[in-house]
């Protein structure tokens, strides 16, 4: 199923709209701009999410903060409004507008990533992906509080909170953040972090990323030499025993522990059952490996499946396997365990 923006505007409405997007065009400088029409224009509004079709009225692919404060300020002079994207994995809000008088502001061209390994921090630009800021802090030996997959992009994710593999040991993603470059709705760029543009800056740390446009993000990295994760799949059939032992075991685990629990719809495939399955992931962040406390979750997440109808059955894990993350200079991200299960 795809779901489209819908236009709302008159037809004479919608005419000044194409006018003041071609004049957008002519008033950016070298910024690469796509209007409907255009051959590249379709390319160009495709996102990660396919099931979002979106029809704005020009996209605009700026490569740097300058590039996109002018996109904004044009903008805003032509009546026009702006709407930013990185990848596109939450585009699904923009459905419910008319973007019909919105530019869309790609920042897919803005993925440059720097790492400092003297002062243990990154600086990112609006679009880079969590797979190469991955890969940029492994080569030193450092961690970045990542996403669940490498092709998430870095702002969404940061602006939005960011929980997953080291939460619990290092909190939210969006707490290691330091700095912020944003073009406001003016078009000024301006700098945010503890010391300018305070409220801003507390705001952006997981209220999203209706303040401006991002330009950079500056974060702490963490010398985390080794992780090791995985996750465990059982059958629906067994999720509310599952559940039930996982909220037992899981606030007493030890903080180095990050554990989620998930019922899932999943595809078929020989890797897990066919019905509807009961998923938990977990990463443990200390240099040896939690025996004490595995042994504790797989007691109680085994035991409590007994079936009442074969009481002397135990419920096992229809699929397990660990997976240790090393950071190192020649690879950023290894895995080790079943292809295609790490969950990250």
């Amino acid at each position: 199923m795809t779901l489209q923006s819908q236009p709302v505007l008159t037809d004479a409405a919608r005419e000044d709209t194409t006018d003041s997007a071609a004049e957008l065009a002519a008033m950016v400088g070298p910024v690469t701009i796509h209007l409907p029409g255009d051959p590249a224009y379709d390319e160009a509004r495709r996102l990660w999410n396919t099931a979002v079709d979106l029809l704005p009225a020009a996209i605009a692919e700026p490569t740097t903060a300058a590039e996109v404060s002018a996109v904004v300020t044009a903008s805003r002079k032509l009546g026009l409004k702006v709407a930013p994207v990185s990848t596109g994995h939450n585009a699904g809000p923009l459905v419910r507008h008319d973007l019909t008088s919105t530019v869309l502001v790609k920042l897919s061209s803005m993925t440059a990533v720097e790492v400092d390994p003297s002062t243990a921090m990154a600086k990112v630009q609006g679009g880079a992906l969590w797979g190469d800021v991955i890969d940029a802090a492994g080569a030193h030996g450092l961690a970045c509080l990542h996403g669940s997959s490498p092709d998430v992009g870095v702002g969404g994710y940061l602006l939005g909170g960011g929980i997953f593999l080291y939460a619990r040991r290092l909190g939210m993603a969006t707490s290691s953040l330091t700095a912020v470059e944003i073009v406001l709705v003016d078009g000024q760029l301006v700098r945010a972090d503890r010391t300018q543009h305070q409220s801003l800056f507390w705001a952006l740390r997981g209220g999203g990323g209706s303040f401006g446009i991002v330009t950079s993000f500056e974060f702490s990295l963490y010398p985390l030499a080794t992780v090791h994760a995985g996750m465990m799949v059982w059958d629906i059939d067994d999720a509310e025993r599952v559940v039930r032992a996982w909220a037992e075991w899981a606030p007493e685990a030890p903080e180095e522990i990050t554990t989620s629990m998930r019922i899932l719809n999943l595809p078929q495939s020989p890797d897990i059952p066919k019905k509807w399955a009961a998923v938990r992931s977990s990463a443990w962040t200390a240099p040896s490996w939690p025996t004490k406390a595995v042994r504790r979750a797989s007691s109680l997440l085994s035991g409590s499946c007994r079936r009442e109808s074969t009481p002397s059955r135990r419920c096992r894990p229809a699929r397990s396997h660990d997976s240790i993350w090393t950071p190192g200079p020649d690879s950023g991200h290894r895995e080790h365990g079943p292809a295609g299960t790490t969950d990250g």
